[in-house]
């Protein structure tokens, strides 16, 4: 059995428009990250990322192509990844995939 267990960081860019602004969707994002909802959302696709937590919203100056200042804010989030590969046997020919919940 092989194991390694990783942390996973990617970086969410919301861009406003004149219906909602970016930070309403970056905050609203982050409250349900740092809640039960990430965890909801991610068990259905299997137990192979593990939402940690993410940083605070933060804005970013943005120029359009026009010069114009966009509306503009960014999220990082947090994950842990657990991949598992079996060997079926000393000889095997495949790979098994499983994987397992956090402890």
């Amino acid at each position: 059995m092989v194991k390694n267990i990783s942390q996973v960081i990617i970086q969410i860019q919301f861009y406003g428009n004149k219906a909602i602004r970016a930070s309403k969707m970056a905050k609203a994002f982050s409250l349900r990250f740092n809640d039960s909802w990430a965890t909801e959302q991610f068990a259905q696709y299997g137990q192979v990322f593990f939402p940690l937590y993410c940083d605070d919203i933060k804005s970013q100056p943005f120029m359009d192509m026009e010069d114009q200042y966009a509306d503009f804010y960014t999220v990082t989030a947090y994950f842990e990844y657990h991949p598992e590969v079996g060997m079926c046997q000393d000889s095997a020919k495949e790979l098994q995939m499983q994987t397992k919940p956090a402890s």
